[in-house]
């Protein structure tokens, strides 16, 4: 089945018969744009992998602006960990961006799936590892002080976002208006 084919060659740790036992508790399901997987407030009862398209994760700041925590992509791993594990309202909400057919996994059958099953245990730790690099990035762009050093570094460091997002989420994710964006993008290729 091409599901457990692309999940099997971007985590190797699991066989077949590992992917097939996740797939049984899962359900695949469409989205479409602005569809929303894990809304922000509630308890996440659900974790996903995306088989096409893409999310993001975003927040609503104090004066209800929308903020992007993190942009994800075909066969990546969708979840609101700390909403599940502590039981409490997510701090996120995790949105489609574009039609999208993502693996859907209620988060207590996966947690019984790992009891059962090593491998898909160990997979957990290195989602969760990939989750937590993907936070410690953000954070270090956001650490950057003007527009032009958040936008080289994600020119320098994470190319491939540039062609995948709209400016207007980039800049909702680099915490910077779409005109500080504008005119750090013209100072960079001008340079």
């Amino acid at each position: 089945m091409k599901v457990i084919q692309q999940l099997a060659t971007r985590y190797g740790i699991c066989s077949e018969n590992d992917w097939q036992q996740w797939l049984d508790i899962s359900v695949i399901k469409r989205f479409d744009k602005d569809q929303v997987l894990v809304y922000e407030g509630e308890v996440s009862k659900v974790c996903a992998f995306i088989l096409e398209g893409s999310f993001k994760n975003v927040t609503s700041a104090s004066n209800g602006e929308e903020k992007i925590l993190k942009f994800s992509f075909e066969t990546d791993f969708l979840a609101s960990c700390e909403s599940y594990n502590r039981q409490v309202p997510s701090e996120f909400a995790i949105v489609a961006m574009e039609p999208s057919v993502v693996m859907v996994t209620g988060n207590d059958a996966l947690v019984e799936l790992c009891y059962k099953n090593q491998r898909i245990t160990n997979l957990g730790f290195i989602l969760t590892q990939q989750l937590m690099q993907q936070h410690e990035e953000h954070l270090k762009i956001l650490s950057l002080a003007s527009p032009m050093a958040r936008y080289d570094h994600v020119l320098r460091n994470q190319p491939g976002l540039l062609n995948s997002v709209s400016l207007t989420d980039l800049a909702k994710y680099l915490y910077i208006s779409r005109e500080a964006l504008s005119r750090a993008r013209s100072q960079i290729l001008n340079a």
